[in-house]
């Protein structure tokens, strides 16, 4: 087999950096796993690949690469710590390798450790077999973090954009098919672009008559006042028509640009609430804010003053030329002296800020999400008292920007006075050359009505160039903006209805678990084979240790994530059969820390029914238990509860919350923790409330207080993603060997302790 194979797989490409070292030196052998290791012996960062072959495991970075037979391994495991993981490799009674990595490298890592303990003698710990549909998870994630065009693994920083294939042209291009709409205004604008540059291109040639005519000319006095007055006012004249044909130009690019940028926004938003729980889990909201926000906005800046500006420029520039040329080719070759400098240093800066760009983005948005973090924490923040560190964290952030901001500004005007400096030359040129040519053979061409008009020539030549080079720091801007907004929209949501998706009147509430496998990232299993089947109007509590896989099941139920192996069944139909929309109206879910919007108690209330009338809000509010605290506030239902419902206590969110749920009336019910973190009195109110909302539902109670329980038909315990006990509380309380058992004794004896101090 090929050493850029990966064995047992659907021919995954290796990198081509490890690709170029391996170069032969299996001599053969198939490659059945690799991983990179970017972290050296010293914890800093570095470019090693471990690569582990039907008979040996190979090192490759450093001098040259190195290797162990398998047969000599005797332990390998994967050590565990906060910044990064490390695979320890034992032979001979002794460590051979010890090799580090950070979090991101994990799941290959991963991967190539469960295949190479399944070559190795390891009777401490017996290797489980990896099931199929776990590979593919693995291959899809693997997929994910490398660029499809280079092959390369996309940088964190540039959250999900390859640097390496970041083309302007071709990104700028796209937002003209945004443009669409507008196609007739920005035609048009185009059209007084071009008769505006023309008409820049006639008053330094009305200069030369006039000069040439009037004031140079060997002719009567009144035929000279004669052409200084037609000149002077053909001057006023086409002043005149610019400034309005530029004032109507700006007016028309200024309307496209506010629409454009309008309709990007609201893509781009509209875009984001169709996308997975797994894509934000992604990103850091900073960096989703600065997207849906900064980066449209900087896309207005270039389509105004950018992308028709860059067509003017280029018409002056054209137009300029010809009538120099046509005048004086002499003095139009030597005013272009100057032209191939400025051009490569403007190329120059250009490809370096395009590098720049990106990085520089990634520090705004971990400066976003910094205020993000603590605005929307701020009683946390000032419960431990740590707006001095706070503060501290925004001073590095902001410092880290101001840092890496000022160096892209150090490559725009370090290198600008030279380029001004360049085009200045070109000016001083043609008053020496067209000076001494004037001098020496006066007449025809060479007139003083001819230089004049060129130095104009010459200043409004290179002006556009200016702008040209100047501009290129807004559209190098522009284009990184322009690929975080597209990186949004070309982003395919996962979860979507399928072409004709199933709707119905109402559902019963019949829920099915067919052998349900699920993994979040590949790394590890969430839920193992789970099969379970939930009568309509039954309620199932889930319980088990953390991590084993509760609030992934409910997750599966409510389609915020598909299953990767087997199928959840409502009614006997798989949930991927259902339109998304219409499969989540007939689901409520009341979670531990309800989230309510800014606005009015009635608006949170109304959330999930928007079309409710305020006496269907009153009597949801009488079955939550929170009519009396709410009309107890002096603007009642019209109480403002700030963002995140900060100004209602746990208890009043929660009751507010069962209140949205018992009016979006929703067939299927989930409970995650609803009465988790209050006092005893509240908890008493809002379980009479649940008791209510329950009432002929299918719910599924996540509960870690087990005694919330009891009131369950069933409870499932798991633990490990897999089911492994059922039945009511007194049966899985009296198993003194079952995990529900030990879960329950655990919390007993924390109570008795609690209830002693």
């Amino acid at each position: 087999m090929s050493e850029n194979r990966v064995t047992g797989q659907a021919e995954i490409k290796l990198p081509a950096e490890l690709r170029d070292r391996i170069n032969g030196q299996l001599q053969g052998q198939s490659i059945v796993a690799w991983s990179a290791v970017d972290l050296d012996d010293r914890g800093s960062f570095a470019e090693r690949f471990v690569v582990l072959s039907d008979s040996q495991l190979w090192v490759f970075g450093g001098p040259a690469p190195f290797s162990i037979d398998l047969n000599k391994i005797e332990k390998a495991t994967i050590v565990e710590s906060l910044g990064a993981d490390r695979l320890r490799i034992v032979a001979d009674g002794k460590v051979w390798q010890e090799l580090a990595y950070t979090r991101r490298q994990r799941r290959m890592m991963t991967r190539l450790h469960r295949r190479l303990e399944r070559r190795i003698s390891n009777p401490d710990k017996p290797c489980e077999e990896i099931p199929t549909w776990l590979e593919d998870v693995e291959r899809k994630a693997e997929h994910a973090e490398r660029c499809a065009k280079c092959g390369r693994v996309i940088p964190a920083y540039s959250e999900g954009i390859c640097p390496s294939c970041l083309h302007q042209r071709r990104i700028l291009l796209r937002l003209f098919d945004v443009a669409k709409p507008y196609r007739s205004t920005v035609l048009t604008a185009l059209g007084l672009t071009f008769i505006h540059a023309f008409a820049m291109a006639l008053p330094p040639l009305f200069q030369k008559f006039l000069i040439d005519g009037a004031l140079d000319a060997d002719t009567s006095t009144a035929d000279r006042m004669r052409q200084l007055f037609i000149w002077s006012g053909a001057s006023v004249g086409i002043f005149l028509v610019s400034e309005v044909i530029g004032g109507a130009r700006m007016g028309l690019l200024s309307k496209v640009g506010t629409s454009v940028t309008r309709d990007l926004r609201h893509a781009v938003y509209a875009h984001l609430q169709s996308l997975s729980l797994r894509y934000f889990a992604k990103r850091r909201t900073g960096s989703l804010l600065s997207r849906v926000m900064n980066d449209t906005d900087r896309l207005w800046d270039f389509i105004v003053f950018g992308s028709v500006n860059f067509i003017r420029d280029i018409t002056m520039i054209v137009v300029i030329a010809a009538v120099m040329f046509i005048i004086n080719w002499q003095l139009a070759v030597v005013s272009l002296l100057p032209l191939p400098i400025v051009a490569f240093l403007t190329y120059w800066r250009g490809m370096k800020m395009q590098r720049m760009f990106g990085r520089l983005w990634m520090y705004w948005s971990r400066l976003s999400s910094v205020v993000g973090d603590v605005i929307g924490g701020v009683r946390v923040v000032k419960a431990f008292a740590s707006e001095g560190r706070e503060v501290a964290r925004f001073d590095k952030r902001n410092e880290d920007y101001t840092t890496r901001e000022q160096a892209v500004n150090k490559v725009w005007w370090e290198l600008q006075p030279m380029v001004s400096g360049i085009m200045r030359l070109g000016v001083l040129l043609v008053w020496v050359v067209g000076g001494a040519m004037l001098i020496r053979n006066p007449g025809g061409n060479n007139t003083l009505g001819t230089l004049v008009a060129f130095t104009a020539f010459v200043m409004q030549f290179y002006g556009p160039i200016m702008e040209l080079a100047s501009s290129n720091r807004m559209i190098t801007r522009a284009a990184t903006s322009a690929q975080r907004v597209f990186e949004v929209l070309d982003t395919p949501p996962e979860i979507y209805s399928r072409s004709g998706a199933v709707t119905r009147d109402r559902i019963d509430g019949r829920v099915e678990f067919r052998n349900v496998s699920f993994s979040y990232e590949g790394a590890a299993p969430a839920l193992r084979g789970v099969s379970l089947e939930v009568q309509p109007g039954e309620m199932i509590g889930l319980c088990g240790p953390s991590g084993a896989g509760k609030s992934t099941m409910v997750n599966l139920i409510a389609r915020f994530y598909d299953v990767t192996d087997g199928a959840v069944m409502i009614d006997g139909t798989d949930v991927r059969d259902y339109d998304v929309g219409w499969l989540r109206k007939q689901i409520g879910v009341v979670l531990q820390e309800p989230y309510l919007f800014q606005g009015t108690i009635a608006d949170n209330v109304r959330y999930g029914n928007p079309d409710a009338s305020d006496a269907d809000v009153i009597r949801a509010a009488r079955a939550a238990n929170a009519h009396d605290f709410i009309v107890g506030f002096p603007d009642g239902y019209d109480t403002t509860v700030g963002e995140r419902g900060q100004s209602l206590s746990g208890g009043e969110r929660q009751r507010v919350s069962i209140a949205r749920a018992i009016l979006h009336n929703p067939r299927i019910l989930i409970l995650d923790e609803a009465t988790s973190s209050v006092d005893s009195e509240t908890e008493k109110q809002i379980q009479q409330a649940l008791d209510r909302l329950v009432e002929g539902r299918t719910t599924f109670a996540i509960a870690h207080r087990l005694s919330t329980l009891q009131a369950a038909n069933r409870l499932i315990v798991l633990d490990g993603g897999s089911i492994v006990e059922t039945g009511t509380h007194f049966d899985l309380v009296g198993k003194e060997a079952g995990v529900y058992a030990k879960l329950h004794k655990t919390q007993l004896e924390a109570a008795t302790r609690i209830a002693a101090i």
